[in-house]
C-alpha cells in the first residue's frame, strides 16, 4: 500500500490550513504538518523525518515572503529536497502579478479565494508530474514550459543557446559555456529510474556544481555586456557628431549581441534595454537629433544597470530605469508621428 502523502502547509491562517486539509483528505490519504512562519517551515523541512511530498506556502508570511522561502527550498544547503513541489498561494493577483510569479520558482501560483476542487487538482498534478529542473543565473526551479494541468497557467520561459542537459545528476561535468543546466527527468525515467526514485531524484548535493557556476556566469556575462556598452558609448558619441547609417548599423549589431547574451542568462532588465536599442537602430528610423538623444538614453540606462549590478527585473531601481526609457520612447514615437504627418 502506498504511503499517505506528507504535506506541509505554511500559512498563519488556520481556516486556510483546514480548507486545504479537507480538500485533500476527502479523496486520498494524507498527513499534514503546519507552519505559521518561514522559520517554522524551514525547521520542519530540515528535520530528519520522512521527506514531504508537497508544500503549500502563503506569499506573505510574518517573517519573510513565500517566494523567499521557495528560493530557500531550491538552493539552500539545509534544504534536503530542492525539487519539492511548492504551491505559492496569494490573494494579490494581478497586483502580485503573473510576471513576478514567473520568478517565484514554485510549481504553480494559486490565487485566493480557491475551492476544494482546484486544490485537489493541483495536488494531483504536483505529485504525479515531474517537470525538468532548471538551474540558471536568475532562476532555479521546475521548468514550466511543457507542463500540463494547473502549471500551464504560468510557464517559465528560458531561452538560451548555452543549455546543458543532464540525465544523471550524480555524475555530470559542466560544459565550459553552459549558462542554463537542465536536469532531465524524462531521460532518467527512460534509462533506469523506478517510480520511488523520482521524489529523491534531485538532492541538494547534485545541484552544487551548477549553483557554484552561477557567480562565474554572472561575471562572464557582465564582462561581455560591459565591453559592448563601451562600444555603444563610442558609437553613440560618433552618431551625435554626425555619424551616418554605418554608425547606426554598428550600434545595431552591438545591441543585438548584448540582447542575446543577457537573454541567454535571464537578465531581464538588461535584455529589455538592449532589445529596444536593437529595434531602434535597425534602420527603420531616420537619423535625427531626437533619435540620437533617444538612443543615448538607452545607452545610459544600460550603463546604470551595469554600474549597480542590476539583474532580473531590477527592483525599484530597475523599474525607474524602465520608466525613463518608456518616457523617452513615448516622446520619440510622438515626434516621429509628427514628422510623418502630411503638410
Amino acid at each position: 500500500m502506498a504511503l499517505p502523502l506528507r504535506i506541509l502547509v505554511t500559512d498563519p491562517n488556520e481556516v486556510a490550513q483546514q480548507l486545504i486539509k479537507r480538500s485533500v483528505t476527502s479523496w486520498r490519504p494524507a498527513e499534514f504538518s503546519y507552519a505559521a512562519t518561514a522559520t517554522e517551515a524551514k525547521a520542519a523541512l530540515s528535520a530528519g523525518d520522512r521527506a514531504f511530498d508537497l508544500m503549500f506556502v502563503e506569499s506573505e508570511l510574518p517573517d519573510e515572503g513565500g517566494a523567499q522561502l521557495t528560493r530557500w527550498v531550491r538552493t539552500d544547503d539545509k534544504s534536503p529536497r530542492p525539487n519539492l513541489p511548492v504551491v505559492l498561494m496569494t490573494a494579490r493577483l494581478p497586483e502580485y502579478g503573473m510576471k513576478p510569479a514567473l520568478n517565484t520558482e514554485a510549481h504553480v501560483v494559486l490565487q485566493r479565494p480557491f475551492n476544494p476542487g482546484r486544490v485537489a487538482a493541483i495536488v494531483d498534478e504536483a505529485i504525479s508530474a515531474y517537470p525538468n529542473f532548471i538551474v540558471g543565473p536568475s532562476y532555479v526551479g521546475p521548468d514550466r514550459r511543457g507542463a500540463k494541468g494547473p502549471i500551464r497557467q504560468d510557464r517559465r520561459v528560458i531561452r538560451s543557446s548555452n543549455v546543458q542537459i543532464v540525465d544523471d545528476p550524480a555524475d555530470y561535468a559542466l560544459e565550459t559555456d553552459a549558462v542554463v543546466v537542465v536536469f532531465d527527468y524524462l531521460r532518467l525515467r527512460l534509462a533506469r529510474a523506478t517510480p520511488d526514485r523520482f521524489r529523491d531524484f534531485l538532492l541538494r548535493p547534485h545541484l552544487d556544481p551548477a549553483i557554484r557556476n552561477i557567480p562565474m556566469i554572472r561575471e562572464r556575462v557582465l564582462g561581455k555586456v560591459s565591453e559592448g556598452h563601451t562600444v555603444l558609448r563610442t558609437e553613440s558619441a560618433a552618431l551625435a557628431r554626425g555619424g551616418d547609417g554605418d554608425t547606426l548599423r554598428r550600434m545595431n549589431g552591438t545591441a543585438l549581441a548584448i540582447s542575446n547574451d543577457t537573454n541567454a542568462a535571464g537578465f531581464a532588465l538588461m535584455a529589455a534595454i538592449s532589445t529596444s536599442l536593437h529595434h531602434y537602430t535597425s534602420g527603420t528610423y531616420e537619423i535625427s537629433d531626437r533619435l540620437v538623444r533617444f538612443l543615448v538614453t538607452h545607452v545610459s540606462a544600460l550603463g546604470s544597470t551595469i554600474a549597480h549590478r542590476i539583474f532580473d527585473n531590477g527592483g525599484t531601481v530597475g523599474q525607474s530605469i524602465i520608466a525613463t526609457i518608456g518616457v523617452a520612447e513615448a516622446v520619440f514615437r510622438r515626434s516621429a508621428k509628427t514628422a510623418q504627418a502630411p503638410a
